[in-house]
């Protein structure tokens, strides 16, 4: 069922999490220096869904995840991702403040990211979880192979077109965004 197509390296413990958008032409979070040091979610595997929707959890990922995790959309509302308890905590406190703050974009996010949050996830003795049906149909549709990937603070889980299409991407825009990247001082 688990197809390794990279080492992995995690480390475990909760602190914090500290996103800021990027000014690119797509939102992804940069993370801080003391966001990578609490957590470290690296590689990615192509793992099945099973006909209960079950999948399972790379092994090094669980011991991260620890047994308080959270099943809930990633932060650009792309895929699934399973989040340490307290990377959530951090995520939807965040969109709670933007939405005391902002307009009603900010609510609605906020809105959809606790409604598809799925708390007490339990992971099987086959080191399974069950991915609710809900988030699932929503993000993974009625994909049967998928790609589990680190995000440093989190885990990603994507159908393997939206993997291969985000691959596709990157490397199409790989000449700027290296470019970008060696203007960053750091």
């Amino acid at each position: 069922m688990e197809d390794q197509e990279q080492s992995v390296g995690t480390t475990g413990s909760a602190n914090h999490d500290t996103h800021k958008e990027s000014s690119s032409h797509t939102h992804h979070p940069v993370l801080n220096a003391a966001a990578v040091g609490s957590y470290r979610f690296l590689s990615s595997y192509t793992h099945t869904v099973d006909s209960k929707s079950r999948m399972v959890i790379p092994q090094v990922y669980r011991n991260a995840l620890g047994n308080d995790f959270v099943i809930a959309p990633s932060l650009d509302f792309e895929c699934v991702a399973l989040y340490p308890r307290p990377i959530w905590s951090e995520e939807i406190n965040k969109l709670l403040l933007k939405s005391r703050k902002s307009t009603s974009d900010a609510g609605w996010a906020l809105e959809q990211f606790s409604t598809l949050s799925y708390e007490n996830c339990d992971v099987d003795s086959q080191g399974r979880v069950l991915i609710p049906s809900r988030i699932k149909k929503q993000y993974l549709g009625e994909a049967k192979e998928v790609v589990v990937m680190g995000k440093m603070t989190h885990v990603l889980i994507k159908s393997q077109e939206k993997a291969a299409e985000h691959d596709r991407q990157f490397m199409e825009n790989k000449a700027d965004i290296l470019k970008r990247l060696d203007m960053i001082e750091v």
